[in-house]
């Protein structure tokens, strides 16, 4: 049997339409502030899931280590 291989966590896979207008967390709010500032000073902080996600898929690239 073949090992287990999981699956990549960089993978951009789009969150659903219903959830890209979920308000985020202050928590995930404060933690995209913390990316924009250092990739994007300036730029408005994402309010919504969505958003978050187009942010993350621009900048986040790498941010958690290396892909395969």
């Amino acid at each position: 049997m073949p090992a287990y291989v999981p699956a990549n966590p960089e993978a951009a896979v789009a969150p659903h339409v219903e959830h890209r207008l979920r308000p985020l967390s202050p928590p995930a709010t404060g933690l995209l502030g913390l990316l924009l500032a250092r990739y994007e000073p300036g730029a408005p902080v994402p309010a919504t899931c969505g958003d978050a996600f187009d942010v993350l898929v621009k900048h986040g690239k790498g941010l958690f280590g290396i892909s395969d």
